[in-house]
């Protein structure tokens, strides 16, 4: 039984290296986004399935929260999690928008505090980029403020040795991109 309605339609709203729809939740009107997550074999999809659930025990408000997760055949499953409808940080600075320092300093604090939290879980994410950072909550107090939400943590690596993807690696620590032969330093993502 999945936690949205089935019988309303989803909306696509697309997400790399799998498929993401908006849907509404059964037991409320609240949104949730809704990711169809595909491995090659039962194997990788029983090893994601087991990151997500440990990913659904993070609770912190500068994370997606991961509220369920649903096997689909041998090779896919459904990650459901907090839908967050705000445009992602790289869209919101496309527009040539800048914050002032102490709002760039409060919102990496706020991106460490919720790594802190997912590394006290065993977690680490390895894709932090502004793409993968939703603002949600714009506020004009003494200056310009955002809040965000850093996406995807139910498909984070282990901390275990292994190859990050390369596609934001601008925005690797160096550590991380030094460390790649030798393994992964969970710390490489706040230092």
């Amino acid at each position: 039984s999945f936690p949205w309605d089935d019988e309303r339609p989803m909306k696509a709203l697309g997400g790399p290296g799998s498929e993401v729809f908006r849907a509404q939740s059964v037991d409320s009107d609240r949104s949730l986004a809704v990711r169809l997550w595909c491995g090659t074999y039962r194997e990788e999809v029983d090893a994601a399935l087991a990151r997500v659930k440990r990913a659904s025990r993070v609770s912190h408000a500068s994370l997606a929260t991961v509220e369920a997760c649903e096997p689909r055949g041998n090779a896919a499953m459904w990650i459901v999690s907090e839908y967050v409808p705000g445009p992602s940080l790289e869209a919101w600075a496309a527009n040539g928008r800048m914050l002032p320092l102490p709002a760039v300093i409060d919102l990496v604090r706020n991106i460490c505090l919720g790594l802190y939290a997912a590394h006290r879980e065993g977690l680490s994410h390895h894709a932090i980029h502004p793409g993968n950072l939703l603002v949600w909550r714009q506020t004009r107090v003494d200056g310009f403020w955002l809040e965000t939400k850093l996406l995807d943590l139910s498909l984070a690596a282990w901390m275990q040795p292994e190859w990050p993807s390369l596609a934001h690696a601008h925005f690797m620590a160096p550590e991380t991109l030094a460390s790649m032969l030798d393994g992964i330093d969970p710390s490489d993502e706040i230092d």
